[in-house]
Formats: C-alpha cells, structure tokens, sequence
C-alpha cells in the first residue's frame, strides 16, 4: 500500500509507470534481495511485490523473473539508488588447481581487498582440480570485479566465475 501511494495514489499509475523505481531503502518498504541471484549495486535489477513481504529484487537475468514479467501489478522494473553503503552477498566458483596452498593465496588476496568471507567450501573435481565456492560480502559490481582480477592473477587459479 505505502508503494502505491507514494507512486500518485493508484494502481493504475503504478501500472503504467515507465520509470523504474529507485531501491533507496528508506521508503519504508520492505525490500528482499533474492538469493537465487544475488544481485548487487549496478546489476540490472526488476522486483515481483508480494502480499506480506515486500519486494523481492532480483537480477534482471533471474529465470525466476520469468513468470512475473507477464504480470504488471507485480512486476517492477527497478534501479539502484546513486548512494548505497551496506554490503551485498554474492557467490564465486574458483576453479584451481588442486595443491597445496591454495585456498591460503586465494583467501589472502581477498583480504588484502578487505573482504569478508562469509562462507567457504572446497570440492575436488578430480586429482588435478577443485573448485572453491565462496560468499563474499561486496559494495557493488565494481568492487566485485577488483576481486575477482586479484583472484585470477594467483598462480593456479584457472577460472573464476560468479555463481548465481
């Protein structure tokens, strides 16, 4: 309800609405960042409002926006607000040759990017290889991707992809 009053008072204009509304998070509205795709500041992002909790925002790209799309009184296209200052999860698969030592340089030089590492877990793909799986805590997608180059200059990381 506060959603549709602070956008003219109707339903209808929120259904034609052709600017995206802002996340500033202070509209007094509950907003859920979807963890099927963990978007972060500047990634293409759309919402789907739900009775009782809010928007949740995806990534534009989200196979799960797909069946919303087609419903405007619950599909939102949406746009990150210019000043953003908490931190957002997102998710890197490390594919890394498997020797010892690695899961140190590949947890120091995200340090060094002053980087909380939520969660890490290690699966060996065979005797040569593993993928580390890590949920990092970062600003934005440019602060993402000083990571993520710091990562693929580590001797025996062979691929770093963001999983969603």
């Amino acid at each position: 309800q506060r959603l549709l009053n602070e956008l003219n008072d109707t339903t209808a204009d929120l259904l034609n609405e052709t600017e995206p509304y802002i996340i500033e998070g202070s509209e007094g509205i509950v907003i859920n960042f979807a963890e099927c795709c963990r978007p972060i500041p500047k990634d293409p992002i759309a919402g789907v409002l739900t009775i009782n909790k809010g928007i949740a925002v995806h990534h534009e790209s989200c196979k799960n926006l797909n069946k919303w799309r087609r419903r405007p009184g619950r599909y939102l296209p949406l746009n990150w607000a210019k000043q953003i200052t908490e931190t957002f999860k997102v998710e890197l698969d490390i594919e890394v040759n498997n020797q010892q030592g690695m899961i140190a340089n590949v947890t120091a030089k995200i340090a060094e990017a002053k980087v909380n590492i939520e969660n890490i877990s290690v699966k060996q793909t065979d005797n040569y290889h593993a993928i580390i799986h890590l949920l990092l805590s970062v600003e934005d997608r440019i602060h993402l991707a000083k990571i993520i180059r710091r990562i693929r200059l580590i001797k025996g990381v062979t691929r770093v992809i963001r999983s969603k």
